[in-house]
């Protein structure tokens, strides 16, 4: 019988969390190169916590193992603030004199081996250099807090600034327990215990914000080879991913009046250019295209909230139930409510 202590119980629960996450991204998530920031920080706090549940298995084996573990959890700070200032934009990736940042964990720790040997104590050197880390990582956001500003009050914005406080607040709440290290009262087991539970809130937490950011895949794409075989210029195929922005981070079709000529308007096109495009490029009808994703949107939240009906039916930008229940029925085979019956 396998008999596991609270920090390991912690640390696997933190894992199974990081796993759901990063199998539903990956099943779901429709512009992968988009994602890739989540992935690697997911993938990153996913080896923290195994590193955790497996210490008391495979610290004996590894005579480093935990300066690994260190470099994991220590990795999590530059890697939010890369994806902070990614998720302020969704579009861009961080530019090169922000990736840099990640070159802090071997300078870091390079530094904390030779002072060690000169002073001792690794592990109070390591914890001096996760605070120093942290505290640059934080100051990086504080630099890009232009890009921040007002987020929240951009269409469709709430659920990217929410995210990215939910991250400031792991990595100010990572930086306490770092300075618990410099305190005797505190034993070490403790301290990765409180550290662990930190970390598996904050998945708690981001999970619904972060598959608002990173939304469900939505299968409608053709090969861009056969796009062009059906006679879509360059300058046509490039609306054509415009488009894709108004929908994947913009999410437009929230809003019930959304119609084509309000997109045709967005995009400086005619609404017959318009219809064109999206019949070529996306084998669809605008309306449908919306429809599509809107019925995409409400099945997250039929599966994954309690909300009410009517609640969804507004949230994924239909504009009245009736209309909700045809729609889905239509696209899906089944009623809103079955939907929900048979994912129970």
């Amino acid at each position: 019988m396998i008999n596991f202590t609270m920090l390991e119980l912690v640390g696997l629960m933190g894992l199974a969390q990081c796993l759901y996450v990063l199998v539903y991204m990956g099943l779901r998530s429709n512009r992968l190169n988009r994602a890739t920031l989540a992935f690697l920080f997911f993938g990153v706090l996913s080896a923290a916590f195994l590193l955790t549940v497996a210490e008391s298995r495979w610290a004996v084996a590894f005579d480093r193992y935990h300066d690994i573990k260190w470099v994991f959890w220590t990795l999590l700070h530059p890697l939010s603030t890369l994806l902070i200032i990614q998720i302020s934009t969704v579009i861009t990736l961080p530019s090169r004199m922000f990736a840099s940042i990640l070159v802090l964990i071997p300078i870091g720790y390079v530094l904390s081996r030779m002072s060690a040997n000169a002073y001792g104590d690794l592990t109070l050197w390591l914890s001096l250099s996760s605070i120093f880390v942290g505290g640059l990582s934080l100051i990086a956001v504080w630099a890009k807090r232009e890009g921040l500003d007002g987020l929240h009050m951009r269409k469709n914005g709430k659920e990217r600034y929410w995210l990215i406080i939910a991250i400031i607040i792991l990595n100010v709440a990572l930086l306490v327990t770092h300075f618990l290290y410099f305190n005797d009262e505190y034993p070490i087991n403790n301290i990765e215990l409180v550290r662990n539970m930190i970390g598996v809130s904050f998945v708690y937490l981001a999970l619904t914000s972060l598959f608002r950011v990173y939304p469900q895949a939505v299968s409608i794409t053709p090969n861009q080879t056969e796009v062009q075989n059906k006679f879509l210029n360059d300058t046509e195929i490039a609306i054509a991913m415009r488009i894709e922005d108004l929908l994947h981070v913009e999410k437009v079709y929230h809003e019930p009046s959304y119609k084509r000529s309000d997109m045709a308007r967005e995009l400086e096109i005619s609404d017959a250019h318009l219809s064109k495009i999206v019949n070529v490029y996306f084998e669809k009808s605008v309306p449908q295209l919306l429809n599509t994703y809107k019925v995409e949107d409400s099945k997250h939240l039929l599966k994954e909230t309690p909300e009410d009906i009517a609640v969804i039916s507004q949230e994924a930008g239909f504009n009245s139930i009736a209309t909700f229940n045809r729609v889905f029925k239509e696209i899906e085979g089944v009623t809103p409510t079955e939907y929900r019956e048979s994912t129970k």
